[in-house]
């Protein structure tokens, strides 16, 4: 994620948690369309929280975007260069072993497989598919070099009070959400 080095603390943040509730419900949607399509499953089951978002996925979305970043503010001085590969094999690398990892902790938390892609070909475990992955990577794409870009240019040209009630409430439901689900 590319922030000016002239922002404060506070919009920073604002705009992080307004980046990460958007990825949130993107990939939920994006997952929801592609198994009613795909997969033929009625109705849209993409999480463990009961509101239409994925912060787990957004986490990691977020996650490779920054170290990407990373990789292009600092990698010149070592000739990395930060090409679409470079984002695809740090995208490979870590949605592969965050789910993993992420599908035990849940499980040992939950007390249930939180997602088993075991009916998936090439999965590992039930717990990594590369359908899945691959869908990750190619969100994670279009989130890198359209999405956030976009978000960039045009959104934050919105005033710095509205930016930060919007994230606010958006923190707020989530909250609860995580809460409530766990609570259950």
């Amino acid at each position: 994620m590319s922030v000016t080095k002239n922002k404060s603390l506070t919009e920073k943040i604002a705009d992080y948690s307004i980046s990460f509730f958007i990825y949130s419900v993107a990939i939920w949607l994006f997952n929801a369309i592609s198994n009613w399509l795909v997969n033929s499953q009625s109705g849209f089951d993409g999480g463990i929280l009961y509101g239409p978002y994925t912060p787990f996925y957004a986490f990691l979305i977020m996650g490779v975007m920054s170290i990407y970043n990373l990789i292009k503010k600092y990698g010149k001085k070592k000739e990395i260069n930060p090409t679409p590969i470079l984002l695809i094999l740090i995208s490979l690398t870590v949605f592969m072993i965050a789910e993993n990892f992420g599908c035990v902790i849940l499980e040992k938390i939950t007390g249930e497989m939180p997602w088993s892609y075991s009916n998936k070909v090439l999965n590992i475990n039930g717990k990594i598919c590369w359908e899945n992955t691959i869908f990750l990577i190619i969100f994670e794409l279009i989130c890198v070099y359209i999405v956030q870009p976009f978000f960039n240019k045009k959104f934050r040209r919105l005033w710095l009070s509205a930016r930060i009630i919007l994230a606010m409430t958006v923190v707020a439901v989530m909250v609860t959400d995580i809460i409530c689900t766990f609570m259950k």
